[in-house]
């Protein structure tokens, strides 16, 4: 478990188009350990190159996060 909380979201090429997933939650100390982590994750379930990640929010704290989900400023996203 990490500190911080991270919104990810990947982009992916359908043709010519390029879209977005929705965004998901990851737990990592810093950007780059959640970077890691999601490129691990693609790497195991075989899905490299196919997808990419197309934004990382900055690092919330767990409170913060829920908090913002209870006010209902973020959506509750599933976890990666």
């Amino acid at each position: 478990e990490g500190l911080y909380i991270f919104e990810i979201t990947l982009g992916y090429q359908v043709g010519e188009e390029e879209h977005m997933t929705v965004p998901f939650i990851l737990r990592a100390d810093d950007p780059d350990e959640a970077e890691e982590l999601v490129h691990e994750y693609l790497e195991i379930n075989q899905l490299a190159g196919k997808f990419w990640i197309a934004e990382i929010t900055e690092p919330f704290e767990p409170e913060e996060y829920q908090t913002h989900v209870d006010e209902g400023e973020r959506e509750r996203w599933d976890r990666l």
